[in-house]
């Protein structure tokens, strides 16, 4: 086993903690462009066709190549915004969690408050 062990290089990189400028630049055009394209097949009612699903997986894509670069989910999630994907469901089309979501909100300081403030603010 320990061999086995000794012989396993793992191929994981850490996500650089302040990512590369000009890289994070053309990798949030890259969002834009293909939330923009995503938003347009929505508006045009292509919900689950060929064109809308490959839409989906480009910009997951291009969401993932994002965050391994280094920037941040709020950014993201303003540029999908801007591309014209600002509601829920559009960004669940777009790979996002409900969930994910809404902890983003949370950490954010939007929603509903922690039970622990709650239970603070209720002495």
């Amino acid at each position: 086993m320990e061999q086995l062990r000794r012989g396993v290089k793992p191929t994981a990189v850490r996500a650089p903690i302040v990512p590369d400028a000009e890289k994070a630049a053309v990798l949030l055009d890259d969002v834009a462009a293909r939330g923009r394209a995503l938003a347009e097949l929505r508006r045009a009612g292509e919900e689950n066709s060929t064109a809308e699903l490959q839409a989906r997986i480009a910009v997951r894509q291009a969401v993932r190549d994002a965050w391994a670069e280094g920037i941040e989910h709020t950014v993201q999630l303003s540029t999908l915004a801007d591309a014209g994907l600002p509601d829920t469901a559009s960004l669940a089309a777009a790979g996002w969690e409900p969930v994910l979501l809404a902890s983003i909100d949370r950490g954010q300081g939007w929603g509903r408050p922690s039970r622990a403030t709650a239970a603070g603010a209720a002495r």
